[in-house]
């Protein structure tokens, strides 16, 4: 009877003490929404933005009962061994979920994407890179995190020293209990305007914690497929709109593709032609192009346009740079965080530039930053480029870009980048054909460059030419510094276009120009937009131009230059292949035939388009030729397009995992 009546007085002061602290750790996490509304906003935003915070508030104050509830038996143990333990346990895990939360804020204030699974997909030394990048003043931040454990544990020392009534402490004990009753309730980015007003209102804690929990739950679900054989996948027509030859490689089938380029061009086939791939970092339709919506910062660009084949309605494979090479010259699954991250483990593939090296093309590869990052030249190196330059063979005379607060810069902006190309390529015997990529730099965080004052002057006078509103420009310039930098990659691309056709092999090459994924840093509109860029192909060999509203994806391009180069030039090509992707699609109306995966982040595969259907993060929506969206209430077409969606997660985690692409005898021959 006396150890029940000791258990009681311990469970009852312990339960007394956490409620205390419980209602601190409440405060805290509402503290810290009210800190991103003055940080995040900065004044600056639209009312709606303040409001959508606002009504996020409501589910902080939901996850936050939620956090002390699944805290309590863990307190309620230690305070029973000793309540010291307890105590320092509570304060010590809190206090680091609290800083954690702020440094999450601190992160989508700087990006205006959330921070959720991709982190863990990054090696560290590129993480460090990302991080010295985002232009954080890393003094500043330290002080604020001092500030911030300063006022975190006065806050637990002041509550230590006052007495709760007993009725308040049972309401606050019901409210935790039936707040654990409610973990499926959360925000659902349906309800909102656009995706950024999604991302205000998201609690960035609750979503790190969940995109990491899906993600862990993902990799325990591939794992038990592991088992499963291939053929029971590939036996699912639904998945794609390839033959398959072998269902042991559900990707493998007829290189089929049609040749959709060559009645646009003055083919001769005696004589290769240049190919000359341009990816923009950065580069989206919302501001570049006749299907903007903030203006068209890209006069140049706009003008090329329309002496190009252009396509208004073109996506990208994944929402960062991570992908686009592997999609743009390879048309490959994504395995687990990115084809690249795959290394010595990619299963056998062939690529753009690999076939055309063994057609007799000199192929190179042209980047202003470390080519290291995200293995990119460890995956072209496996294709076996001629040349890699990246900053590292530079020519000293050219100078790099600014360095931020941190003392950090990427690497070499845009107009040096195109300055080393032309000084490189100068060199070379203009009689071998040639297929060059060159991946831009500047229109990324933190969006230094030289000359800024003049380039935000251009932005102004962008802004009197486009004849913008007033909401319209005040937007533009609270985003002034990445304005600047689109428009000078637009003036750094004109000199480039100016200097090669002074080139005799201009008039043989063909040049195709596109973003690898839209600019996050300036408010993403709806969930498709962060994938919507424009592509043009650009050649004085064109008899005559088009612009197309089809859509078509990056993963189409390897396909369409294969076909183009194997039809019309007579050049020699594999007869099977594993492209994912299509030929271009070159009808003028709007229409979307095919389905195409993406990858938002590193290990984040949410959205996925077949048809005029757009699936992201569960929700369907019916797009349109301005790429505007309509929810789709039809919950069984919507399960329909999640279940084709987890169907291609599985064919690209076991096809990689198990070398199931290509077969060997396909590979070893090219």
């Amino acid at each position: 009877m006396e150890t029940l009546k000791k258990f009681t007085l311990r469970y009852t002061q312990s339960s007394n003490e956490f409620i205390k602290k419980a209602l601190v750790f409440v405060f805290l996490l509402i503290l810290a929404r009210a800190i991103e509304i003055l940080w995040v906003s900065n004044f600056n935003l639209a009312s709606a933005g303040i409001s959508f915070q606002l009504y996020g508030l409501l589910y902080d104050i939901l996850f936050a009962l939620q956090l002390t509830g699944y805290l309590f038996i863990p307190y309620l143990i230690f305070s029973l061994i000793n309540p010291k333990i307890a105590n320092v346990f509570f304060v010590v895990l809190t206090s680091f979920i609290v800083i954690g939360y702020l440094t999450l804020i601190g992160y989508f204030k700087y990006t205006a994407i959330l921070l959720g699974s991709d982190l863990f997909a990054y090696n560290m030394h590129d993480i460090i890179h990302i991080v010295r990048a985002g232009d954080i003043p890393t003094v500043w931040f330290t002080i604020g995190i001092l500030i911030a454990l300063t006022i975190i544990f006065f806050l637990y020392r002041l509550i230590s020293k006052r007495t709760l009534n007993k009725s308040f402490q049972s309401v606050c004990f019901l409210l935790i209990l039936v707040s654990l009753f409610l973990t499926g309730v959360k925000l659902d980015a349906k309800h909102f305007n656009n995706e950024y007003d999604s991302f205000l209102s998201e609690n960035k804690l609750n979503f790190f914690l969940t995109s990491n929990w899906d993600f862990y739950q993902n990799k325990i679900h591939i794992k038990d497929l592991e088992n499963v054989k291939l053929e029971s996948l590939a036996n699912d027509k639904s998945i794609d709109d390839h033959t398959i030859l072998n269902q042991s490689y559900p990707f493998y089938h007829k290189n089929d593709t049609p040749d959709v380029l060559g009645d646009f061009l003055n083919v001769d086939d005696t004589k290769k032609p240049n190919i000359v791939f341009i990816v923009v970092e950065s580069l989206g339709t919302a501001y570049s192009g006749p299907a903007n919506y903030l203006g068209s910062f890209t006069p140049f660009l706009d003008s090329l346009s329309n002496k190009s084949l252009y396509w208004k309605d073109f996506i990208s494979s994944a929402g960062r740079t991570f992908e686009v090479l592997p999609t743009m010259l390879g048309s490959l699954p994504y395995g687990e965080t990115g084809f690249s991250d795959l290394k010595e483990k990619s299963p056998n593939h062939l690529t753009l530039p690999r076939l055309l090296k063994k057609n007799g093309y000199n192929t190179s590869f042209f980047y202003g930053g470390e080519a290291s990052f995200d293995n990119m030249d460890g995956f072209l190196k496996k294709q076996k480029l001629d040349n890699i330059v990246d900053n590292s063979h530079f020519d000293k005379g050219l100078a790099k870009m600014p360095s931020d607060n941190n003392g950090f810069s990427w690497g070499y902006g845009d107009q040096e980048l195109f300055k080393e190309y032309l000084s490189f390529t100068g060199k070379r015997n203009p009689n071998n054909p040639t297929f060059d990529v060159l991946l831009t730099l500047s229109m990324h965080s933190p969006f230094l460059i030289h000359n800024e004052a003049y380039f935000t002057n251009k932005v102004e006078k962008r802004i009197t030419e486009l004849k913008l509103t007033k909401d319209q420009s005040d937007f533009i310039r609270t985003y002034k510094s990445q304005f600047a930098t689109i428009m000078y990659f637009d003036e750094s691309i004109r000199y480039l276009f100016q200097e090669l056709s002074k080139r005799p092999s201009f008039k043989n090459t063909i040049f195709v120009i596109t973003g690898d994924h839209r600019m996050p840093e300036i408010p993403i509109s709806t969930q498709i937009d962060r994938f919507h860029v424009p592509l043009l192909i650009y050649s004085p060999l064109l008899k005559r131009t088009k612009t197309m509203e089809a859509v078509s994806s990056q993963f189409d391009v390897t396909p369409t230059f294969l076909s183009l180069l194997g039809h019309s030039y007579h050049l020699k090509f594999p007869d099977d292949t594993h492209w994912i992707g299509f030929a271009l699609d070159t009808t003028a109306a709007f229409r979307s035939k095919h389905a195409y995966p993406m990858m938002r982040n590193k290990n984040e595969m949410v959205d996925y388009l077949v048809g005029n259907t757009f699936l992201s993060m569960n929700n369907a929506y019916t797009i349109n030729k301005a790429f505007e969206m309509t929810l789709n209430t039809d919950a069984s077409a919507t399960q329909d397009i999640v279940n084709r969606l987890m169907r291609f997660k599985h064919m690209n985690a076991l096809v990689c995992k198990k070398n199931k692409l290509l077969p060997d005898s396909i590979y070893l021959k090219w």
